[in-house]
């Protein structure tokens, strides 16, 4: 499946309080960086539940946060990179995969 897939960059971070401190500059676009790729179908975490196919998906203004605004949640620590952002789905139910 296609998903927006979030990484962290210790250098990308280093290099923005580099620049901020030392050449007084703006910082840049931050550690956090978005990138659509192929991933694997994650598997069901319990017998009986189904597949849904997404039509649409956003991001939670959490998500919001960490990207626009740079600030890594109370979340942060539960994260675990590279991680698919975004909770709030639209699908429809594929009956035919039921697991």
């Amino acid at each position: 499946m296609k998903a927006v897939v979030a990484n962290y960059s210790l250098g990308r971070e280093a290099w923005d309080r580099f620049k901020a401190t030392v050449l007084r500059r703006d910082r840049g676009a931050g550690p956090l960086s978005l990138q659509v790729m192929q991933v694997p179908d994650p598997p069901p975490p319990a017998p009986g539940w189904v597949k849904v196919r997404s039509i649409m998906s956003a991001i939670s203004d959490l998500d919001e946060g960490m990207f626009v605004h740079g600030e890594l949640s109370a979340l942060g620590s539960f994260l675990s990179f590279p991680f698919v952002p975004g909770n709030e789905n639209l699908g429809i139910v594929d009956r035919k995969s039921v697991v």
